[in-house]
């Protein structure tokens, strides 16, 4: 976890479902100061894509155990009984918990299809843990990246679509119509990665484009810099937004505003002690517009959390405006099973049975609809 603070709660979803080849994670504690634990379970499909599906509201939101952690200890959680299909467990199925290898509980809660492993890890100290299953990239793909800058990848969006090259799309659907885009990276501000900087590709009429930085849970439906934490430069009227929704003058006296081809560079310096930015410490950030200085800003970080991340954001507004991260690091996806067939991605009210039949199924007493993607984008032809 990345804070002391009783109110942050660092938290791990799985793009991917628990299933019959892979029933079981494990976890690792490697640090554990006193008062600090964690949670480990089952996420299920109703709540998985919500932006915090720990914080949910959902009364039938998943399974879930909790420890408070001991170093060097390892605990566990699966599914155990039998499967209807690879996604499909049968009524005979249980959840068990597991501590250093051995059975400790099982959960009254009953395995569906769509349960999407998660962890947090809370408390009043900071405590370090380890995913001994985990899906990762290789580290000759990991050092590919770095050597060509490969820094940004998306963490969460709203009304924004990416793209495999890092072009983001302002879009809208029938519930967001009118609001703001918003693309917040998944990776931390640090003092060697510091730099972020994107592409005007399309500026569509009264189109707008924002680049700054804030946390990690800055607000949907708000241009980055207009509230706590953040700083940006806006394109539309290129002016600075230093944690206000009143814009100031650049440094530099200058407005530019943003055309089509324009490149904008945000740098961020001033990080003290630590290799990340601090909630209430004094931060620098640099703009610029085609690598020529627009905007300085120096200023103390406000009514942030303490252990919430800063990141780099992109704010958008109008639909099919475009932007490109230049800096962009493309989302890993672990390769398929069988490149000519379909694997299961998300399974929203849908029993996904081995011989490609799609079954609905209900939630509770809601009229809900099904939904099936795939893992990963067709190749068949």
């Amino acid at each position: 976890n990345t804070s002391d603070n009783q109110e942050v709660i660092g938290t791990f979803v799985s793009k991917q479902p628990f299933s019959r080849t892979n029933c079981y994670y494990e976890i690792q504690c490697l640090s554990a100061p006193q008062d600090t634990g964690i949670l480990l379970g089952a996420l299920n499909d109703a709540v998985v894509c919500e932006r915090n599906p720990v914080n949910s509201e959902e009364s039938n939101g998943g399974a879930y155990e909790g420890f408070e952690l001991e170093d060097d200890t390892i605990y566990g959680l699966g599914i155990k009984g039998t499967w209807e299909s690879e996604f499909v467990p049968s009524d005979d199925a249980i959840f068990y918990v597991t501590k250093n290898g051995q059975q400790v509980k099982t959960l009254s809660d009953k395995p569906d299809s769509g349960a999407y492993p998660f962890l947090s890890v809370f408390g009043k100290n900071l405590a370090s843990v380890k995913l001994l299953n985990m899906a990762c990239p290789s580290p000759a793909l990991v050092e590919q990246w770095e050597q060509k800058k490969q820094f940004w990848s998306p963490g969460f969006m709203h009304n924004v679509l990416c793209d495999d090259q890092g072009i983001l799309s302002c879009e809208e659907s029938y519930t967001t119509e009118g609001e703001r885009g918003i693309f917040i990276c998944q990776e931390s501000i640090t003092k060697e990665h510091n730099t972020f900087s994107i592409k005007v590709v399309d500026l569509k009429t009264d189109g707008i484009i924002t680049v700054g930085f804030g946390p990690e849970n800055y607000s949907t439906n708000r241009h980055p810099g207009w509230d706590s934490g953040s700083v940006a430069l806006h394109g539309d009227d290129g002016r600075v937004y230093i944690q206000s929704g009143s814009g100031s003058m650049p440094s530099t006296n200058e407005l530019y505003i943003w055309k089509n081809g324009d490149v904008i560079t945000a740098v961020v310096s001033g990080m003290g002690n630590s290799d990340t930015i601090q909630t209430k410490e004094e931060i620098e950030v640099d703009f610029y517009v085609n690598k020529k200085l627009i905007a300085n800003v120096k200023t103390k970080l406000k009514n942030v959390n303490k252990g919430i991340r800063f990141v780099f954001m992109l704010g958008m507004r109008n639909v099919a405006t475009k932007a490109q991260i230049m800096n962009y690091r493309p989302v890993y996806i672990p390769p398929p099973a069988r490149m000519d067939m379909l694997t299961m991605g998300r399974s929203y009210y849908i029993n996904a049975y081995d011989d490609g039949c799609l079954k609905y199924r209900p939630f509770g007493s809601r009229d809900s609809f099904g939904l099936f993607c795939p893992r990963h984008p067709s190749t068949i032809s």
